[in-house]
């Protein structure tokens, strides 16, 4: 590594430098890099003064010496004074270009928060530098001598000032030995190599004692002493995602798990680098979600380290989501004993895919020549042949609807509605409210509509722009996410016909929709 001092070349581990006298900091303190950019200037500067001054006194002295032709004894004291002043000159403006560092107190100045670069901090000159990983800023920090060499380093969370992770820097030109469970990141000037650590350094913090009893009590099974304790942690340490993620399975472990899931979305918010928080996360929401559940997954298989436990949830979320080829693909890639089951049952339904294929290839030659007839039943005998398949499953929903069974058009599409992408999400709720409507029930039509969006305009985040994903009545649905869809006033008149059965008491969320289709209807109309 290079010195901080003088930038000569010196053992990444040397601890003092013979050239400059430079010091590694004591744990309690942090590097001053070197003085400041105008502290350093203002020096060299008044040596370049003393040395231009000197140098005019130097001059001064010669004429004077040269006129008194040698006999003058004050030009000779004259030149002596310019010389002095020259070499003093000299040495300020070389001693202010090249100084030392200083030792100083931490504070929180730009050597705490300035960015990591491997390229000119090697060594322990990184303790104090920050990183940035997947949103989340931490702060290198030494180990405890006996957990670990001297070159690995504890990266602290700003935001819940807990480090959970081990890194070893490798810079670009050297290289590092595979670790068991570790995972490769880089970062300016080289990677980091993370591992996970156990423990978050508090044992003299006031809630550590707290967290061992919470722990106790869940082992014991007594789950609400355990929440009760792991709660006080919390009130006292609001960011403690330890204390949050062990209270996020003490709820699951009640079945409360709609009060669980918010926790684990937070846990992961704060420390999103950890990959057990990642799959509690994974696990809560494929109960509700398991398409956002999916996303999570495939984020964090191209994050974290393979982990046969979270392989077996993906390769299910999969499986239930009709993905029966990435599933193949992630099980052929890691084969395993325990996931034996799993892949017969999605060779199953990739067998079940292939009888269903020519029914819906038919169905949609039919749909693309404009002719309906025996689409209904193509797409059911497809479902009977696939049942897994949720996009066939939208298919025969819509079906249904376009010939008058509303009812069970309503219920084939609120069945799909959990198995599908967030998009066709919105579809299956849309258009299940307007196959109450057409079936006479309103007051379920404006129900559905009113709790099936948690945000209107959720993909362009402005207030009165219509979704381009939220359908007026859509035609069919075919894999993964394509749909057709009839003009704006066509799901305007159906959502007209709720508010006209319900008057007063329609929703505000059913009138806003109908702002939004009235406004898309006249921009259709324009052009």
């Amino acid at each position: 590594m290079k010195c901080p001092g003088c930038g000569n070349e010196t053992a990444s581990t040397v601890m003092l430098c013979l050239e400059c006298g430079w010091r590694a900091p004591d744990l309690d303190e942090a590097l001053e890099a070197r003085p400041s950019p105008p502290e350093r200037s203002v020096k060299a500067a008044l040596g370049t003064l003393l040395t231009a001054v000197g140098m005019i006194v130097l001059m001064v002295g010669f004429v004077a010496l040269v006129a008194l032709e040698g006999a003058g004894s004050v030009a000779w004291v004259v030149l002596a004074c310019g010389l002095v002043l020259t070499l003093v000159g000299l040495e300020r403006r070389r001693r202010g270009l090249r100084e030392p560092p200083t030792r100083a107190p931490r504070v929180a100045t730009a050597q705490t928060l300035g960015a990591l670069d491997l390229a000119t901090h090697r060594g322990i000159a990184v303790i104090g530098r920050t990183l940035t990983l997947q949103g989340a800023t931490y702060r290198v920090e030494t180990l405890p001598a006996a957990a670990s060499g001297p070159t690995t380093f504890l990266l602290v969370n700003e935001r819940t000032a807990i480090g959970l992770h081990r890194v070893r820097f490798f810079p670009d030109d050297e290289a590092g030995a595979p670790e068991a469970g570790a995972w490769s990141v880089a970062v300016p000037g080289g990677r980091a190599v993370l591992t996970l650590h156990q423990s978050p350094f508090e044992a003299d913090a006031p809630w550590t004692d707290l967290i061992s009893q919470a722990a106790r009590a869940r082992g014991d099974g007594d789950l609400a002493r355990g929440e009760a304790l792991i709660r006080r942690v919390i009130a006292m340490h609001p960011t403690h995602v330890l204390a949050l993620n062990h209270l996020a399975g003490t709820l699951v472990m009640q079945a409360r798990d709609a009060e669980a899931l918010p926790i684990a979305m937070e846990v992961v918010e704060f420390e999103p680098n950890h990959p057990g928080f990642a799959i509690n996360l994974v696990r809560l929401l494929a109960g509700t979600s398991p398409d956002a559940a999916l996303k999570l997954y495939r984020s964090s298989c191209s994050w974290f380290p393979p982990d046969e436990a979270s392989d077996e949830l993906g390769v299910r979320l999969m499986l239930q989501l009709g993905e029966v080829h990435d599933a193949l693909a992630i099980l052929e890639a890691r084969p395993s004993p325990s996931l034996t089951a799993l892949q017969q049952a999605a060779l199953a339904m990739r067998a079940a895919h292939e009888r269903a294929a020519p029914l819906i290839e038919e169905a949609c030659r039919r749909l693309e020549g404009k002719v309906t007839d025996g689409v209904l039943d193509l797409f059911q005998r497809a479902l009977q042949a696939n049942p897994q398949n949720p996009y066939t499953l939208v298919n025969v929903g819509l079906a249904l609807a376009r010939a008058g069974r509303h009812a069970e058009a309503a219920h084939a599409l609120l069945q799909a509605m959990s198995r599908v992408s967030t998009p066709l999400r919105r579809l299956c709720i849309v258009n299940a409210a307007f196959a109450l409507a057409d079936d006479g029930n309103a007051k379920d039509a404006a129900a559905l509509l009113d709790h099936g969006f948690d945000n209107f305009n959720e993909p362009t985040n402005s207030p009165g722009v219509l979704l381009a994903d939220l359908p007026s009545r859509a035609i069919y649905v075919f894999p993964p996410d394509g749909s057709a869809e009839a003009l704006p006033g066509d799901a305007l008149e159906r959502l007209e016909r709720i508010a006209d059965a319900l008057q007063s008491t329609t929703p505000a969320s059913v009138r806003t929709l109908m702002e939004c289709y009235r406004r898309a209807a006249l921009v259709t109309e324009a052009n």
